[in-house]
């Protein structure tokens, strides 16, 4: 018999597969929460991988501006579902890092079959990956716990002082403070989505 946590886990998966048939006649595979055992993954360092994304994520972010001249990386991106979604919006390129290798593949074979040119899925740690100066928006669905969210920010602040610019952050799923502790941030929104799942946008100005 499954628990509570992993019977609302197998519930979820099979509601996804249900809601999304053409998925599947495409061989999509944008969906499912994967657990970090699964993967390998030291669960002190990466929380699993959960689809998001969705109509909330681009109401919000259809407010904030976004314009050709922009580029999004999902940090964290597992499957790609999110950054499926962000293409619907006018950034130049929405892109991806993942650590899992497996879900790296997942993600390549993803946009592969959907024929998106303007997007790259990168393997790498967030700690130590150093094209985040190509980006002006992140976008992060709780990937890591404070520790690692902690050496991701300084990676990300160092970006800004090698290239001065404005930078938006939005951070869904609220675990840790890192952001709101931040000096280099301001806080532009605090709400919660339908799932009522906890919404932060942040913004440095150059």
């Amino acid at each position: 018999m499954l628990d509570g946590p992993g019977r609302r886990i197998l519930l979820r998966n099979l509601a996804m597969r249900a809601q999304h048939p053409f998925d599947r006649l495409r061989s999509l595979d944008f969906h499912g929460v994967v657990d970090t055992g699964t993967l390998g993954l030291d669960p002190k360092l990466v929380h699993r991988s959960s689809p998001s994304g969705g109509r909330g994520l681009l109401r919000l972010l259809s407010s904030c501006g976004v314009g050709s001249d922009d580029a999004m990386l999902d940090v964290g991106c597992g499957k790609g579902n999110a950054v499926r979604t962000l293409q619907q919006l006018p950034f130049a390129r929405v892109d991806g890092i993942e650590v899992a290798p497996e879900l790296v593949a997942v993600a390549r074979a993803n946009f592969r079959r959907l024929g998106s040119r303007h997007t790259t899925i990168f393997q790498s740690d967030a700690r130590t990956f150093d094209r985040y100066a190509d980006y002006s928006y992140l976008y992060l669905y709780n990937p890591f716990p404070a520790e690692v969210m902690e050496s991701f920010l300084a990676a990300v602040e160092m970006s800004l002082e090698a290239k001065p610019r404005t930078l938006t952050v939005v951070y869904v799923n609220v675990t840790c403070d890192v952001f709101s502790r931040s000096t280099t941030f301001d806080l532009l929104d605090r709400s919660a989505n339908r799932r009522g799942r906890s919404v932060e946008l942040y913004r440095h100005c150059r």
